[in-house]
């Protein structure tokens, strides 16, 4: 196995004389609909290095097994940190991977798209970076509008309003699309099944991490767009998964979707949901219209997504040789105890394709592992700052 790392100007000129090759260790993290990170570590005798990684410099570390290079990990230099370790000092560069170069360019103001499919909008949008590719042929029609946000905002935005997902792919390239591809993995329980452990596709485990989070669980949801814009135009109106419903109280009608089988099994959990760049393009029928479908589309996906608790497995492995995605679906076979931390937990029985989260991908002295978490649900874990849902006591804020 061989590990090297380029380096690169913001504007994509290689630097330097040749690859760096006193790499100790490397991490990447891919994470489904988000900005991943990385981390370097490197002889800190290594001047040469040191001159070439300064901050705001690209970093492309290529893994090559068996004769077949294959891209690591591409980002971005951020930080620079120097360890004193048993075999001397070494210095860590990290940051966030390239698709952070998105986040720091601008569509600025005035940027409306009204009731246009996704794959149209990011064309439109992908055109204020030259150097990036999107590949989307998905024709699912959205509404928004934006002043201030960048390319990144707006990608992700879309991916939030229709149900469809992203990641980064080798390069400056993004792939949107609704995703779920088989990555071809299959992820066994070792007993049993020693004789498989030469297949690069089929890898073997004796520990499962499992844990549950039913934080944002709702069931009861009202979307809020810009201008108080809500799903009233379509009350009525025949829908894909879920009705919508109305509500008159103290303070006007309220607009809302409802999962009963949730209901059922964790009792009425409301929640309104805020999407401030669902924004009706005009007053007229049409835009308001199409500026509601966009609302019931949205909340929709979220309703799916959130009506349930969410589970999570994470695994380690060795011996995988091709580069797994985030978006991408995997086979998972367990049955038996599992795991938090150093903690033994309950039993779990799992047999099943299972959504990629996050890929975390490391090379030590050890050689390359692997750590997937999967889960039944397409959507990383949200934090506070993404869980954009208040009570229903707050249905004022509606009229």
């Amino acid at each position: 196995m061989r590990v090297w790392a380029d380096v690169y100007d913001a504007i994509g000129n290689r630097l330097g004389d040749g690859p760096i090759i006193n790499i100790r260790a490397a991490s990447v993290n891919r994470i489904l609909d988000s900005i991943g990170d990385f981390a370097v570590e490197i002889s800190g005798a290594d001047g040469r290095a040191l001159d070439l990684l300064q901050a705001e410099r690209r970093i492309i570390v290529t893994v090559e097994e068996n004769g077949r290079p294959r891209e690591m990990l591409h980002g971005i230099v951020r930080n620079l940190v120097w360890n004193e370790t048993e075999g001397g000092k070494t210095f860590t560069v990290s940051g966030p991977d390239i698709l952070n170069e998105l986040a720091r360019a601008n569509l600025f103001y005035n940027a409306v798209y009204n009731n246009l499919a996704a794959q149209t909008i990011l064309n439109s949008v992908f055109t204020h970076t030259p150097a990036w590719e999107v590949v989307c042929t998905d024709g699912t029609l959205t509404t928004l509008a934006f002043n201030g946000a960048s390319v990144f905002t707006v990608v992700r935005e879309i991916a939030k309003t229709t149900g469809l997902h992203f990641r980064l792919e080798e390069g400056r390239r993004v792939l949107f699309d609704a995703m779920g591809d088989d990555s071809g993995l299959k992820i066994y329980q070792s007993s049993g099944r020693g004789s498989f452990s030469e297949n690069p596709d089929i890898a073997l485990i004796t520990r499962l991490e499992y844990r549950i989070n039913s934080e944002n669980i709702a069931n009861v949801v009202s979307p809020s767009g810009a201008d108080y814009l809500s799903m009233g135009l379509i009350y009525g109106v025949p829908q894909a998964s879920y009705a919508v419903q109305q509500l008159i109280n103290e303070f006007g009608a309220v607009y809302y979707l409802a999962d009963f089988q949730s209901i059922y099994e964790y009792g009425e959990i409301q929640a309104v949901l805020s999407y401030p760049n669902i924004e009706a393009a005009s007053l007229s029928v049409p835009d308001q219209t199409a500026g509601a479908n966009a609302l019931y589309q949205a909340a929709a996906t979220w309703l799916a997504r959130n009506s349930q608790p969410q589970r999570f497995y994470g695994c380690t492995l060795k011996n995988i040789r091709q580069t797994m995605r985030p978006g991408q679906k995997a086979f998972l076979q367990y049955k038996g105890d599992a795991w938090q931390g150093e903690t033994q937990t309950w039993p779990v029985d799992i047999l099943g394709d299972l959504w990629v989260i996050r890929v975390t991908e490391q090379f030590n002295q050890s050689g390359l592992a692997v750590n997937l978490e999967l889960s039944e649900i397409d959507q990383a874990e949200q934090n506070d700052d993404e869980f954009m849902a208040s009570f229903m006591e707050e249905v004022n804020r509606l009229e």
